[in-house]
């Protein structure tokens, strides 16, 4: 027995011998690259952009072959920014996972703490985030040289904010007040650093000490030393607790602090104290020109740009070249090309100094206002071409030696490869607003005059230069493919603006050309050029020059169109869509715009709901508010379908986009023609609005289909369902292929997923909303369109997605006055209306009723309540003609001017009789109470037989009862579809020879169908 033990152990013994032995490792088949930083807990958001930027760098550099004929495969390890769990993630990044570099970490505190463990495992470490002086100072002393710091140090935003408050306020009176952290010490540090190079002196300086810390002694000493400025060199609670007593006191000073001060707490505590509190921070990288195809590629999977994020981008990129020049993974191969050479990423040329220090230290600076982040120029008293920062550094023989001096820049942009002919760096869209006086203007609900609104074309973002009401975004690729391929000059586009939402109004031509002056997209690189643009540059970004001026000189094309905001609205975020189409109207990009609209004194936080004020590429099709409002979670939109109308080459034109969800890629940079999921195609039809709208198109078709289902023809809405399919798909001979391809991939959304929840948005050519009914093609026995049904949802006039609540109240508008009513109804409706219940409905029963109801206007509170008040909903069965609405007698008509009733915001409307959403029939009824505050409705585009819609309405009431009692809150879309399968269960029993089930196609879903009913 023991001799077999022995044997085994003996065996064993020669296994492990010839693992660790080997003389000849297979060579893995990717190269490992790490990630560390908070994937979880309150600093997650951080980590989420390290991710974010990291996964799309490397699934592009994969997409084009990897690095040395292999693919980068990403390891992650959760560090929380919490030191203990750093050196945890560190281990196990390079024990098990054997990465060869790590993008990390985010925390400067989990940075020095894991630093030491990449170190002895040679492993480079690229950090994406500023670290703190420890980390500088022990790789000197330990003589590490695996460490590369993409966004500088913590030190560098002390520096850079001594600087400022040094000039700007250069009779003294500065105040520091620092704490016991890491993050305070190297603050303090820079700060004093850059007040002892300009001979300047501290008014007051104190330390905070303990953990848990009474702000009161401090600020107390502050008032009686009234610095006109105080440097908080401290954690962003001790930043908040001071700025909010100093408030709660009346000490009026200037605020400064570091980047931290930017996080959730710092507002959360400080409250309206953050008002005009400044930090420093990383510049916003996405105004670099170099950014625009990492920018680009990132939106069109779906992601931020934001903070960190191409940070860690640019740090895949500077690996991957490193490596690929080195042709090895070994550290001590490619880390002399690291300090060598230069690399061009999306933060523009990447160089390292001897310390491992990005060549140029970025910093800029921000501001607390409204309760949000803005942008902040310090360049009248910080000239970022002369400022300089000297770093003391300990070397390993414990002597000091001062780094050279590097610049310290708001915003770097350059690029190592030279720019020819029509090879185009970064291409911006740029849109301002502008009126008499105000050339850089915000849009103010006070003012009824008009205002311009321009977009601009340039090679610059202008809102990333100087401090102004501007938006900016990267083109999308089809935009920069067709500029260099376009054959002749100059080059015209044509732009197409639809305003949104109900603040603002176009009052313009709708669609505008704009002509490309391609020479102005290629900035110079070298000679007086050079000097004389940055100059431009610069006098811009003090404010020497306003921003049309600055436009005038450096954009390439510009289109203007009039807009105004509406009257009688209260402030709030617009936003406009702009379609951008080439030369031969083929469509390039798409941008949406979210503008703040105050009224006159303050202005709306749009970033909430948008924090990109224009976004572009044709992603944004799928956005929300542009699509329909915020998805419910139980019923994402999975697809969108755009139709345009046009006139080009003085024809009629429809122009039609389908974005399928779950196929969307990004195109490659220089190949949008791969763009997957995005399909756009020109119909063979004139105008799909007058196909739908007149008596000989869709509606005859309808018509006959009725006559069909009376006699129980199989498939009565056939014909109807592949009419409507050709008339949408079938496209001219050269882009049938993605027309039909658009329709194969609607065809297996179709099947693959019950109702997937499809948006249709159609204009016609002067920009107004038309409707189609895209769920007529799902019709049984049909040869072109769907073999499945799908939920179609549409937009309202007036489009309103931010609902404060829910479906409180109904109001159900059945009465057996109703002209051409069945009499069997009548004694249902009765027997419902007798059961209802003590609170939560009305009951219209009469013309008396219907006229008392259109007239209430109930008051509605002029500011937002605490408790959001519960939304409204009616239920109408009523006929209407050119003049208003009725239910027997047109005498006890009420008439479209007269729909007075106000309802609050989220309210919803069935209207189940008559033609509602035709134009050639007129829109006055739904328009009406759209304008009144109603956000979604059930409607049709056609004449609804009053047998159905009398029993669709009456299924909807009890609908709404039975989940009231059940207290359960299902969505208007559940509701509709529960309506009309009750209803087609009724006709089944009633007419069993007909076949009237599908009836419930011609009704359209429009606004936001996430709407829910609140529980009694």
């Amino acid at each position: 027995m023991e001799d077999a033990m022995w044997r085994g152990q003996l065996v064993r013994c020669w296994l492990l011998l010839a693992t660790l032995c080997h003389a000849t490792p297979v060579l893995s088949q990717t190269i490992n690259l790490g990630l560390a930083a908070p994937l979880s807990g309150p600093l997650a958001s951080l980590g989420d952009q390290v991710r974010r930027g990291t996964e799309v760098a490397i699934d592009e550099i994969n997409e084009k072959g990897g690095v040395l004929g292999r693919k980068l495969a990403l390891k992650t390890a959760d560090d929380g920014c919490e030191p203990a769990r750093a050196v945890e993630a560190a281990r196990r990044l390079t024990q098990l996972d054997k990465v060869v570099a790590v993008i990390g970490h985010v925390c400067a505190p989990a940075s020095f703490a894991a630093a030491p463990v990449y170190a002895a495992a040679r492993v480079a470490m690229v950090t994406p985030a500023p670290v703190d002086q420890r980390l500088i100072e022990a790789a000197t002393k330990n003589g590490w040289r695996n460490i590369f710091m993409m966004a500088g140090s913590i030190q560098s935003q002390g520096f850079a904010a001594g600087t400022y408050l040094a000039r700007r306020y250069t009779g003294g009176d500065i105040a520091l007040v620092y704490d016991q952290s890491s993050y305070g010490a190297d603050l303090a540090g820079g700060f004093k650093q850059a007040l002892k190079d300009r001979s300047a002196s501290l008014t007051f300086e104190t330390s905070l000490t303990g953990n848990v810390v009474d702000v009161r002694p401090t600020v107390d000493q502050l008032r009686a030393a009234k610095p006109t400025a105080v440097y908080l060199a401290t954690t962003p609670a001790n930043a908040a607790s001071l700025v909010k007593r100093a408030k709660e006191i009346g000490l009026d000073t200037t605020f400064v602090s570091g980047n931290a001060i930017r996080r959730p707490e710092f507002l959360e505590i400080a409250g309206r104290a953050t008002e005009g509190v400044l930090s420093t921070t990383l510049p916003d990288a996405q105004s670099l020109p170099a950014a625009a195809e990492a920018i680009a590629l990132l939106r069109q999977r779906g992601s931020g740009t934001e903070g960190y994020t191409l940070y860690a981008y640019a740090a895949v990129q500077v690996l991957s070249q490193a490596i690929d020049k080195a042709g090895s993974t070994e550290l001590d191969r490619f880390e002399p090309v690291l300090r060598q050479q230069s690399f061009p990423t999306a933060l523009g040329t990447v160089r390292f100094d001897k310390a491992g220090d990005r060549d140029v230290s970025q910093v800029a600076f921000s501001q607390w206002r409204d309760g949000g982040i803005a942008p902040f120029d310090p360049s009248q008293f910080w000239d970022v071409s002369r400022d300089a920062m000297t770093t003391v550094l300990a070397t390993a023989s414990g002597s000091t030696s001062r780094a050279r001096a590097r610049p310290v820049l708001i915003d770097d942009g350059g690029s190592s490869s030279a720019i020819v002919a029509k090879a185009l760096q970064g291409v911006f869209w740029n849109t301002y607003f502008t009126r008499e006086g105000e050339p850089d203007a915000k849009l103010s609900t006070r003012s009824q005059a008009s205002y311009t609104l321009v977009l601009d074309l340039s090679a610059y973002n202008y809102r990333q230069i100087g401090e102004t009401n501007a938006a900016g975004t990267a083109v999308d690729p089809r935009v920069k493919n067709a500029l260099e391929k376009a054959p002749q000059e100059p080059i015209e586009l044509k732009i197409r603006p639809v305003v949104v939402t109900p603040l603002l109004t176009l009052e313009d031509d709708p669609v505008k050309a704009l002509r490309v002056d391609r020479k102005k997209l290629v900035r110079p690189q070298e000679g007086t050029a050079v000097v004389e643009e940055n100059r431009l540059v610069g006098r811009f970004k003090v404010g020497a020059i306003n921003l049309p001026e600055f436009a005038a000189e450096v954009r390439a094309g510009q289109v203007t169109f009039t807009v105004k905001v509406a009257e009688n609205v209260a402030p709030g975020c617009a936003v406009i869509a702009f379609t951008i189409w080439d030369f031969r109207d083929n469509p390039i990009d798409h941008l949406l715009q979210t503008v703040p609209v105050g009224d006159g004194t303050t202005q709306p936080d749009c970033t909430r709901t948008n924090p990109e004020a224009l976004k572009g590429g044709f992603a944004t099709l799928m956005n929300p508010v542009f699509s329909i409002g915020a998805a419910d979670s139980q019923q994402p939109i999975q697809a969108a379908l755009h139709l345009f109308q046009i006139i080009a080459q003085g024809q009629q034109k429809t122009v039609a986009f389908f974005i399928d969800k779950g196929q969307y890629r990004p195109p490659e940079p220089g190949k949008p023609a791969i763009e997957q999921g995005v399909f756009s195609w020109q119909t063979t039809s004139r105008w799909l609005s007058e196909y739908v709208s007149k008596p000989t198109g869709l509606p005859a078709k309808i018509a006959a289909a009725w006559k069909d289902a009376d006699k129980g023809s199989p498939g009565p809405y056939a014909g109807a369902a592949d009419e409507l399919a050709d008339w949408i798909f079938g496209a001219d001979l050269a882009s049938r292929p993605k027309a039909e391809a658009a329709r194969d991939a609607l065809k297996k959304l179709a099947e693959a997923q019950t109702t997937p929840v499809v948006v249709v948005r159609a204009v016609d050519e002067n920009n107004r909303k038309i409707y189609v009914p895209l769920n007529l093609i799902a019709a049984a026995g049909n040869t072109g369109g769907l073999a499945k049904p799908i939920t179609v949802v549409q937009p309202l006039q007036t489009e309103r997605y931010e609902a404060p609540s829910c479906i409180g109240h109904w109001s159900f508008g059945l009465s057996n006055e109703t002209k051409a009513l069945d009499v069997n109804l009548m004694g249902e409706f009765d027997a419902l209306a007798a059961a209802k219940p003590a609170t939560g409905e009305t009951w219209i029963r009469n013309a008396a009723d219907l006229k008392t109801y259109f007239k209430m206007t109930p008051a509605l509170p002029a500011s937002v309540p605490a408790t959001p008040i519960p939304s409204e909903g009616l239920v109408l069965l009523a006929h209407h003609d050119g003049f208003g609405v009725y239910f027997d007698d047109v005498n006890g008509r009420v008439l479209h001017q007269g729909l007075r009733h106000a309802y609050p915001p989220g309210s919803v409307a069935v209207l189940a009789a008559c033609v509602t959403a035709n134009p050639s029939s007129g829109m006055d009824i739904l328009n009406g109470l759209n304008d009144s505050g109603v956000d979604a409705m059930i409607v049709s585009p056609f004449n609804v037989r009053i047998d159905y819609g009398a029993r669709m309405a009456f299924e909807f009431a009890k609908v709404v009862r039975q989940h009231r009692e059940n207290r359960r809150t299902p969505t208007l879309a559940e509701m509709f579809a529960q309506a009309t399968g009750e209803t087609k269960e009724f006709f089944k029993k009633k007419k069993p020879n007909a076949r009237l089930e599908e009836m419930a196609l011609e009704f359209i879903l429009l606004g936001n169908p996430y709407l829910r009913l609140c529980a009694p």
